[in-house]
């Protein structure tokens, strides 16, 4: 059988922008997930009689129910005035409420502490509405609501001016006392995917640790970004809002009603061990698929014919004989654990 053989080689750096998500790579173990079953309130706020700084939509809790499994998020243009009595405050920093008249009324939802995360792998299944004015988002932020070290990463979001294919990932690190984004643009990036539609079914993700974020879309990375700052614990927000700069605006054909439906939303941690040390793995139907402290690999290991992933915090050493089987591929990552 033809090798592919690799001599004397020593993985010390986080890897590239080839990552392992939980589907295939056992190192993950989830931590919580939402199916969508039922509205669970022991793991969501609904977003409720307020705006996202003077924007144009008022958040309604009866804008947010789940149905046949999915969650779902409404929009229309049904106008509501704001009730400045009603003294609603969300976990997230960004709820106020005016008297005024919003011309929208959608949907947001955002998780509960303790189900926030610090690093790990955060994922929803999701099918977006594509309408001029529309922005729909999947993000996070930090769990304390504070302005400054926002612990904001834009797992995605969508500007339905733009083409269906179009989305953007992003994240914010600090806002001025204003609540002006003074990093608004310096860390964005723009996507146009081939083949693919965000009104079909698809998977957004992020795989977040100390080092490094990586972005997915339908478990096929998009984006990696080192050194990104984000070390907060946050919340998981999704949301539904309307866009209304230059060239953006909604178009108003009434009724205008629409809907953003998330099938579930799930996130999972590293399997850490990072005290261990391998020699060698002579039978992986019996390795543990922890994150290990180093791994060294030599012509002991028997790479079988199949997908493999190994992760270690420090480092993964090859030795001359080590052999991966022509058909199969290996996958080898050194990051911190968490």
């Amino acid at each position: 059988m033809r090798k592919i053989i690799t001599i004397a080689i020593m993985v010390t750096m986080c890897s590239s922008l080839l990552g392992q998500t939980p589907s295939s790579d056992p190192h993950w173990v989830l931590d919580w997930h939402d199916e969508f079953n039922f509205f669970d309130t022991t793991i969501w706020i609904k977003g409720h009689q307020c705006d996202h700084f003077g924007e144009h939509q008022l958040y309604l809790e009866d804008n947010v129910w789940t149905e046949n499994g999915s969650l779902v998020i409404r929009i229309n243009n049904t106008p509501a005035q704001g009730d400045t009595t009603f003294n609603y405050q969300c976990d997230c920093f960004c709820y106020i409420c005016s008297n005024t008249v919003h011309p929208y009324t959608s949907g947001w939802v955002e998780s509960k502490i303790p189900f926030t995360k610090k690093y790990g792998y955060i994922e929803a299944r999701m099918k977006i509405p594509h309408r001029r004015g529309f922005w729909p988002a999947f993000w996070t932020f930090r769990k304390e609501g504070n302005h400054q070290n926002a612990g904001e990463i834009d797992i995605f979001e969508m500007y339905g001016c733009k083409p269906a294919n179009h989305l953007e990932t992003n994240i914010h690190r600090d806002y001025d006392e204003d609540n002006v984004h003074d990093t608004a643009t310096m860390y964005l990036e723009k996507h146009n995917l081939r083949n693919f539609k965000y009104t079909d079914w698809h998977t957004y993700a992020i795989e977040w640790n100390r080092k490094r974020i990586i972005w997915y879309v339908d478990q096929q990375p998009i984006r990696i970004m080192f050194n990104h700052g984000i070390e907060d614990t946050v919340h998981i927000i999704l949301n539904l809002a309307t866009y209304q700069k230059s060239g953006c605006k909604v178009r108003q054909f009434p009724p205008l009603v629409d809907y953003m439906y998330v099938d579930y939303v799930r996130t999972y941690s590293l399997r850490c061990d990072d005290e261990t040390v391998v020699w060698d793995i002579p039978d992986f139907s019996t390795y543990d698929f922890k994150v290990k402290r180093s791994i060294t690999l030599s012509g002991e290991t028997s790479i079988p014919e199949e997908e493999v992933s190994l992760r270690a915090t420090q480092f993964i050493e090859l030795l001359p004989g080590f052999e991966v089987p022509a058909e199969g591929k290996l996958y080898l990552d050194v990051c911190p654990c968490p």
